[in-house]
């Protein structure tokens, strides 16, 4: 029933909470950020490391209902919802930036990958969000590419860099939450990784 995918959901979360704790600490860092960016109604944006702008645009829908006469006679209703194009939507915003900018993180290694992998010769690439594909011949030079580029980009600052470009958009004196301590994972270690692709 829908009521025990509900408290699955919230189990699933606590534990991984207790297993991945930065993982939390960055996530809700981000909401915080996006509260104190809807509260100066400001939209986020920010660009990846490999140039791409990103924007993430909420707004609010105003629904107007409009009512006609049919054939029969009959008076029928129809709702339509249009942009707000002043009003934030909160919730949203808040809600989609975790998901917005680990998207937008992995856009830019999937496009570091692609370049990786033709400058080794490997250009039949089919990429879908964060899978990746090659021809079997070129797998292993699919498998270094995505190692090399997830280890380039996350060797950047982006946090610093997402922080950078949110400040820019708001007023000086508005302060943002304090963002989570770096951790000391050595990205080399992801080019000798067993598991990083499979």
């Amino acid at each position: 029933t829908y009521a025990a995918l509900v408290e699955m959901a919230k189990l699933m979360r606590l534990a991984v909470g207790r297993v991945v704790v930065r993982a939390f600490e960055v996530m809700d860092w981000l909401q915080q950020v996006s509260r104190v960016a809807n509260e100066n109604s400001v939209h986020l944006e920010w660009t990846t490391v490999m140039g791409f702008p990103v924007r993430q645009n909420y707004l609010k829908a105003l629904e107007k209902e409009f009512r006609y006469k049919t054939l029969g006679g009959k008076t029928a209703k129809v709702k339509v919802l249009e942009d707000n194009l002043k009003e934030i939507h909160k919730r949203r915003s808040v809600n989609g930036i975790v998901p917005n900018f680990t998207h937008s993180c992995d856009g830019a290694a999937m496009q570091l990958s692609a370049v990786y992998c033709n400058d080794s010769g490997a250009d039949s690439l089919s990429m879908i969000h964060d899978s990746f594909a090659t021809h079997a011949g070129d797998a292993e030079i699919l498998s270094a590419s995505l190692r090399l580029a997830y280890r380039d980009v996350f060797s950047q600052d982006v946090f610093g860099a997402f922080e950078a470009n949110v400040r820019r958009l708001l007023p000086e004196d508005v302060e943002l939450p304090k963002r989570p301590e770096q951790g000391d994972f050595d990205l080399n270690d992801l080019l000798a990784a067993e598991f990083f692709f499979s």
